[in-house]
C-alpha cells in the first residue's frame, strides 16, 4: 500500500523510510511462520513462543529485501516501478550507484552479523526457527546474486536450483536406505 501511494505521488523515500516499509513488504515474518507452520515440529508451545524471536526475523528479512533490490533494481526501474534501496539511498546522499549498492552490501554484512550472533537455542522450537530464518537470506542471496534470479533466472541460478534438488532427492533416498538399515554411498 505505501509503495503504490509512492508511485502514484512520484515521491522517493529516503533509505530509512524505504528500509522500514521494506520489511513488511518482502513479506519475510510470512515467510519464516509458513515454512515454521508447516515443519513436522509444531506444537501449542511452540506457537505460543513464536514472538521470542522477533529480531532475527527482522535481520532476515532485511537481508532478503536488500539483496532483491541489489539483482532486481535496474529492471524494476525499466519497468516503472518506485525506487529501491539503492535509488534511495542515491537520492537521499548524492553517491553514484556503485557507492549505493557497497552501502547496501554493508547493510547486508551488518545483518548477517547480527544473525550470527543470535545463534543461541534455548528449545528445540527455537533452533528450527532460526535456522529457517538463516536459510531464507541464504536463499536469496543464492537467488539474487547474479541478477533477477526469480523473474529472470540465468543458467547459474537454474544450475543452482537442479543441484539443490539433486542434493535434496540423494538426501531423502540415503535417509530411506538408513532407516531400512541399508547404510551406502552413492555415486
Amino acid at each position: 500500500m505505501v509503495e503504490a501511494r509512492w508511485y502514484h505521488q512520484g515521491y522517493t523515500p529516503n533509505l530509512e523510510e524505504y528500509l522500514e516499509n521494506a520489511r513488511v513488504s518482502i513479506s519475510g515474518p510470512l515467510i519464516l511462520t509458513l515454512a515454521y507452520c508447516t515443519s513436522d515440529d509444531i506444537t501449542r508451545e511452540a506457537l505460543d513462543g513464536f514472538q521470542s524471536c522477533p529480531e532475527i526475523a527482522r535481520w532476515s528479512s532485511m537481508i532478503l529485501r536488500l539483496c532483491d533490490d541489489l539483482g532486481t533494481s535496474k529492471d524494476e526501474l525499466r519497468r516503472g516501478d518506485v525506487p529501491k534501496s539503492i535509488e534511495c539511498h542515491m537520492h537521499e546522499s548524492g553517491v553514484s550507484e556503485d557507492a549505493a549498492r557497497e552501502h547496501i552490501r554493508r547493510l547486508i554484512r551488518g545483518n548477517w552479523k547480527a544473525i550470527n550472533g543470535d545463534r543461541s537455542f534455548t528449545s528445540r522450537f527455537e533452533e528450527n526457527l532460526k535456522m529457517i530464518a538463516i536459510n531464507i537470506p541464504r536463499m536469496a542471496q543464492c537467488m539474487y546474486q547474479y541478477g533477477d534470479g526469480y523473474a529472470k533466472p540465468n543458467g547459474i541460478i537454474e544450475d543452482r536450483i537442479r543441484s539443490g534438488l539433486r542434493i535434496r532427492r540423494s538426501f531423502i533416498k540415503s535417509e530411506k536406505n538408513v532407516s531400512k538399515g541399508n547404510v551406502y554411498l552413492e555415486k
